[in-house]
């Protein structure tokens, strides 16, 4: 071989060698939770558990706190959705915002209601049409020092007795888990 092909070829295999030996992924591998590094990384991403009640403001970052009523049944009136065989529940959320910037309400995440005791029960959200509940705002903008109000209608699939947890997310740096007892 001329010396003109092994050199590029030596320059070749050196490039391969150290990159195999030597680089790496710069972020922890999902199996690695006790590097410093894998440690860092997840701290960034975990949310806070926020200590959190039924009827009091609980804090979120940002300056936000929600106020949430417990849930207590509810009849449905609206005759295109079927509540037959479910518990029907109803709770208001007051969105607040203390701090100093507009706030999207869009990032509110409520998640969907577990049943602790019914392995098979199933919760989804409603929207009755009906006067006792108000409709979603077309403006979810929270402007500083002031209030956006919710009303949030859920059925499950369930008896009564039964505990319900919901968790609650406004941001994506704290969430609060809250739990309750279905009634008829």
């Amino acid at each position: 071989m001329k010396r003109n092909t092994l050199i590029p070829l030596g320059v070749a295999a050196l490039f391969v060698a150290t990159a195999y030996f030597t680089a790496g992924p710069a972020v922890p591998m999902d199996t690695d939770r006790t590097s410093s590094l894998a440690q860092a990384e997840q701290a960034k991403q975990s949310t806070k558990e926020v200590k959190a009640a039924y009827g009091v403001d609980i804090p979120f970052a940002d300056g936000i706190s929600l106020n949430l009523s417990e849930p207590v049944p509810f009849k449905v009136t609206d005759s295109n959705i079927d509540t037959t065989g479910k518990i029907t529940q109803f709770l208001t959320v007051n969105l607040k915002n203390t701090g100093k910037t507009d706030f999207d309400a869009n990032s509110l995440s409520m998640g969907t209601p577990v049943v602790e005791q019914d392995t098979n029960a199933s919760c989804e959200q409603v929207f009755p049409m009906q006067k006792d509940v108000l409709p979603y705002p077309t403006e979810m903008t929270v402007k500083p020092q002031s209030t956006l109000t919710l009303n949030w209608v859920f059925t499950c699939e369930t008896k009564p007795g039964n505990t319900v947890t919901i968790t609650y997310n406004v941001t994506d740096k704290d969430q609060a888990t809250l739990s309750y007892t279905t009634k008829p």
